[in-house]
């Protein structure tokens, strides 16, 4: 239904009508969206992203309709027409991401972990004071002790 004013060999639309083809419609058909003009020619009707049935938008995450062959699926926090034949590889890939990402940062704790246990031991070993004395046993049971070694191990060998 045309709903025209003349003007100057233009067509103009009553407000809130929407421009689509040289004809003026109050709504949109479905696959095509409302535009605003930049000036006062009223809005008019766009296609939408060739992967939308119907949608409020031009990108592709504006879709609020799928094609039959098409399914609704989240990526990054946007919900897109996505193939029905491709959408379990592209959910499977964002998932391996998302569990690349989670074992890398186990990793990353785990070795941050091993760094600083080894650190402390370290440190403290270097820090500790250990003395020890040589012991040796005669015949009849006594114990004699030689002078304090500071910082030397003495083994069964000796």
């Amino acid at each position: 239904m045309k709903n025209v004013n003349s003007v100057s060999n233009f067509s103009v639309c009553k407000p809130g009508w929407n421009h689509n083809n040289g004809n003026c419609l109050e709504q949109c058909p479905p696959g095509t969206y409302e535009v605003q003009g930049d000036d006062d020619s009223g809005a008019f009707c766009t296609i939408c992203h060739y992967s939308c049935l119907s949608c409020k938008g031009p990108s592709d995450a504006d879709c609020i309709a799928c094609h039959a062959d098409s399914m609704f699926t989240w990526n990054n926090g946007r919900s897109l027409c996505v193939l029905s034949s491709i959408s379990w590889k592209m959910q499977s890939t964002v998932w391996f991401h998302r569990l690349t990402v989670v074992f890398l940062v186990n990793l990353g704790l785990m070795i941050a972990i091993i760094i600083y246990f080894v650190f402390t031991w370290y440190i403290r070993k270097r820090k500790s004071v250990h003395k020890y004395s040589k012991v040796s046993y005669s015949g009849n049971g006594e114990i004699h002790t030689d002078a304090e070694l500071d910082n030397t191990y003495v083994y069964e060998s000796e």
